[in-house]
């Protein structure tokens, strides 16, 4: 099919987004580690959402209408890919396209603050992996 200019902006709006949202998840996650062997261990958990957010993406396929698709292409960790794929089939409500990318930005100024807080806790303890909530109290 034609690509619209419209589509290929919406694209690449939520490819950066995207790009920022996971970037910041990883830094977060990362800057619990004080080594390189423990940061695939640690930021395991971003690794299920980015697989669930595809999976997602062909079951939104398959069916449309599912409710489970339409609801997770607003949440932060899965509109990146969902969103790109909504529009694709061009079946976006303005609405959910704004709530997304409200959700997305918030979610990204969140995190980039949370990952300096815990860099900033967990910088001076070298040897061992910091727990979550023993970085965040500081």
């Amino acid at each position: 099919p034609a690509l619209e200019v419209t589509a290929v902006l919406g694209y690449l709006l939520w490819f950066l987004l995207g790009f920022m949202f996971y970037a910041a998840a990883y830094a977060t996650l990362a800057a619990l580690v004080s080594r390189p062997e423990e940061v695939q261990s640690a930021v395991a958990p971003i690794n299920v959402f980015q697989i669930g957010a595809y999976l997602l993406a062909y079951v939104f396929l398959a069916n449309q209408s599912s409710p489970l698709a339409l609801v997770a292409s607003v949440l932060p960790p899965f509109a990146p890919i969902l969103m790109a794929v909504r529009i694709s089939v061009g079946d976006v409500p303005p609405w959910q396209m704004g709530l997304a990318l409200v959700l997305i930005v918030a979610s990204i100024a969140g995190l980039i603050w949370l990952a300096g807080r815990i860099y900033a806790n967990a910088a001076m303890r070298i040897g061992t992996r910091v727990r979550f909530m023993d970085a965040f109290r500081g």
